[in-house]
């Protein structure tokens, strides 16, 4: 009997212990409820407003933090614990669908391009209002979030800002004052001692990201400066352009630097004045016009003229306002949808076997359709009808649908090619004269296409096109053609854009000049 009275000792001790393994499971349940109902959160937010969800960079960034990190956080270390079949399909099903690291970083970057392009504060944000569109009060746990990914990323002073943010946020919250979102008790419950240990925490990650701001600045000084000592060979390089990039660099807007930012610095920041709207009032040219134009009697311009809004002439920028239909556009993206691929940029010196490269001066993505899909046969007709240009190739490119969610761009940059380019690139050696992009969205804020030398801006508006030249008489390609997509603020931006060759046309060559009513043409072989 004696080794009963050892078993019953011995089960006293397997008793306590499944006790606590009971508890700790529990725990760890009650850990992955709570994971599984903000997730649930999130899909009903979307459902009852798909359209402004999915274009509320504040959502995406809330989306993209939940199935990334949080993911990590929660589900991969119970998982470690739990090996079961339905937790690994939960997690390959994951890994097939939802966003990964690579995502949350993009994710954070397009968010720390629109707080700098549009000047958006932390606070502003933090507190659920931006340009006067409602966004939703956020917690002070998704502002420290926020604050450190911006510090992974190494925007040193919109991490900061960030911080500060979310220390007001944990005083502000265990006060009783709580975003609305906490009501259903997602947030977690702020005693005296939790919020002052939560409070030294994040004041420590500030004074990390204090430290690296500094040494940035250190690094950054001695590089601008072997920067400048380079230029004194061919141009001065003034204490007042040092002084702008290092206040640039101080706003978290630079990451790295080197000759080319310094030479284009006034034309970024022109670029991002324009993406406000912010452009210099002056004297309107009386000849810049909205007018019809049937170009001569064309039959498909004879009952029904082009509505044309004259924004430049040299170069020739022109605005074609309802040239598609709701119905059309639509169709274009259904086209495209599914098929929709990380656009790429083209080196500026290429070889033979370049297919383009993707870069982070262009977030978007894209798909082609080709000329006899039947809504491309209509709208080539329209483009050759409007412009006398012929546009199915090889006299054009294929329509290219691109998209641009949250933060997505064309930095400044030419449409035209250089010599090298058009040497390699292209079959018949030919350039791109001209480009007509059609806007198929209309987008809440941001998204404008604009030209920074020559402060022209042209918003998001579904069914219109922009048109421009981008040849001279002499078909070579005009410096203030420059122009940028600017990142989209709130909702998605659709576009499909035509680049039209010199490849056997019968060109109108626009004189860039004063004299613009003197046009000449020449055949393009």
């Amino acid at each position: 009997m004696d080794y009963i009275y050892n078993a019953i000792k011995d089960a006293n001790q397997i008793s306590l212990r499944l006790d606590v393994y009971i508890v700790n499971e529990e725990s760890r349940l009650a850990e992955l409820k709570d994971y599984a109902e903000r997730l649930t959160q999130l899909q009903d937010e979307f459902v009852d407003n798909k359209d402004g969800w999915a274009g509320n960079p504040v959502s995406v960034y809330q989306f993209t933090k939940a199935y990334t990190d949080e993911w990590d956080e929660t589900f991969t270390a119970y998982q470690e614990n739990n090996q079961t079949e339905a937790l690994e399909d939960i997690q390959n099903l994951k890994k097939a669908y939802m966003p990964g690291t690579e995502d949350m970083d993009g994710v954070t970057d397009g968010f720390a391009r629109l707080l700098n392009t549009y000047k958006i504060s932390a606070s502003e944000i933090a507190n659920g209002t931006v340009k006067g569109i409602y966004t939703g009060e956020i917690t002070a746990f998704e502002c420290n979030n926020i604050a450190q990914d911006f510090h992974k990323r190494e925007f040193t002073q919109l991490a900061l800002d960030w911080y500060d943010v979310a220390i007001a946020k944990v005083r502000k919250e265990a006060s009783g004052i709580v975003p609305t979102s906490c009501h259903n008790g997602t947030c977690p419950v702020w005693s005296e001692n939790v919020a002052e240990v939560s409070i030294k925490n994040i004041e420590a990650s500030r004074s990390i990201a204090v430290e690296l701001l500094e040494k940035q600045k250190r690094n950054f000084t001695i590089d601008l400066q072997a920067l400048a000592d380079g230029y004194n060979q061919e141009e001065e390089l003034q204490e007042s352009i040092k002084e702008e990039i290092m206040d640039m660099h101080h706003d978290g807007q630079i990451k790295y630097y080197g000759r080319e930012l310094v030479r284009n610095l006034h034309t970024k920041q022109s670029y991002e004045q324009l993406c406000r709207g912010a452009v210099e009032d002056k004297l309107k040219d009386p000849s810049l016009v909205c007018t019809y134009t049937n170009n001569d009697n064309h039959p498909l311009l004879v009952i029904q003229p082009a509505k044309m809004e004259i924004l430049s002439w040299s170069p020739y920028i022109v605005i074609y306002h309802d040239i598609l239909s709701d119905s059309e556009a639509s169709t274009l993206q259904n086209l495209t949808i599914d098929h929709l691929e990380r656009a790429q940029g083209i080196p500026s010196k290429p070889t033979s076997d370049d297919e383009g490269m993707v870069m982070d001066s262009r977030i978007s993505r894209y798909h082609y359709v080709e000329d006899d899909e039947p809504i491309v046969v209509r709208m080539n007709k329209r483009i050759e009808a409007i412009t006398t240009l012929k546009s199915v190739t090889p006299s054009a490119e294929i329509l290219q649908v691109g998209n641009y969610g949250m933060g997505g761009q064309y930095e400044p940059h030419f449409d035209w090619f250089g010599k090298e380019q058009v040497d390699v690139l292209t079959e018949y050696k030919a350039n791109r004269i001209a480009t007509m992009l059609f806007y198929l969205s209309d987008v809440q804020a941001g998204g404008a296409t604009v030209f920074p030398l020559i402060d022209v801006h042209i918003p998001v508006k579904k069914g219109a096109a922009a048109f421009w030249l981008n040849l001279d008489d002499e078909l070579e390609g005009v410096q203030n053609t420059l122009h940028a997509g600017c990142p989209v603020l709130f909702g998605s931006k659709w576009i499909a854009n035509k680049w039209i060759h010199t490849y056997n046309q019968n060109v109108q060559c626009f004189k860039q000049s004063s004299n613009e009513n003197n046009n000449t043409s020449k055949t393009v072989e």
